[in-house]
């Protein structure tokens, strides 16, 4: 315990291997009724599981903004390995990833944001672009060459504003 909170004083990836495990942990002891997904055939399982015992459910482990990855693009081989399938470059800030609806600068993609996309994609990672700025939405929908998601948001078309998702987007996220 020690190590982890020191660990967590300079670095935020701990925190994610603490939780991933935390998860992982719950779901042995959970007797089946939950599980973590982390491949296609795990998510086909359990939807098929889940029609004939609709009592069990299943979690996706997601780092909404790329911050617990510390700058470093290298660290989503990291957070794979523990099990995390979906990234977002930003969440309530800009990052060194990219940047976020509600940040100051609201620029895209930076260049540790295409190498982190590169790497998400070469591992199978989802990129969700839920709280990204328009310009990291644009940049993340030209570079990207597996499927993005939007996990949470809004459409700009019932309400204008910078968190929510314009036709553009939409249909680019769609296509």
């Amino acid at each position: 315990k020690r190590e982890l909170r020191q660990g967590l004083e300079q670095s935020l990836l701990p925190r994610v291997l603490h939780l991933a495990s935390r998860a992982d942990a719950f779901a042995a002891r959970s007797g089946g009724t939950f599980r973590v997904i982390r491949t296609r055939d795990d998510l086909i399982d359990h939807l098929a599981d889940h029609l004939a015992t609709p009592r069990i459910t299943a979690g996706l482990l997601s780092i909404e903004g790329a911050h617990a990855l510390d700058g470093d693009p290298a660290n989503v081989d990291v957070v794979a390995d523990a099990g995390v399938r979906m990234i977002s470059p930003a969440h309530f800030f800009d990052t060194a990833f990219g940047g976020s609806a509600h940040g100051v600068e609201q620029h895209g993609l930076t260049p540790a944001g295409r190498e982190m996309l590169r790497r998400m994609e070469a591992r199978g990672v989802l990129l969700d672009v839920a709280h990204a700025s328009a310009r990291t939405i644009d940049d993340a929908l030209e570079a990207a060459t597996r499927p993005v998601v939007a996990s949470h948001t809004g459409v700009r078309g019932v309400l204008d504003n910078a968190r929510n998702l314009s036709d553009a987007h939409l249909d680019g996220i769609a296509a």
